[in-house]
């Protein structure tokens, strides 16, 4: 019951950070990577799939934790 409205943002946001910081660098990594034009293009585009899919996981899993901290929030104020 420690945790407040603060804290489960502060989780996305950390998340959502990870997941941006990990898209820059194998990005970045890609481009250095010794491949053909159009391989790369690909590589990248699959790369940033995944990484959107990722983060879809994630809003979800803030969604559902914010969705049930109001659950209990709105029960201990009955």
């Amino acid at each position: 019951m420690g945790h407040s409205h603060e804290h489960y943002g502060n989780m996305g946001g950390l998340g959502m950070g990870f997941i941006l910081g990990a898209m820059v660098g194998i990005a970045i990594g890609m481009l250095y990577a010794p491949r053909a034009g159009i391989e790369t293009r690909t590589m990248i585009s699959d790369k940033a799939d995944e990484v959107k899919e990722k983060v879809e996981e994630v809003v979800d899993t803030v969604k559902h934790k914010v969705s049930s901290l109001h659950s209990h929030s709105e029960e201990a104020a009955a």
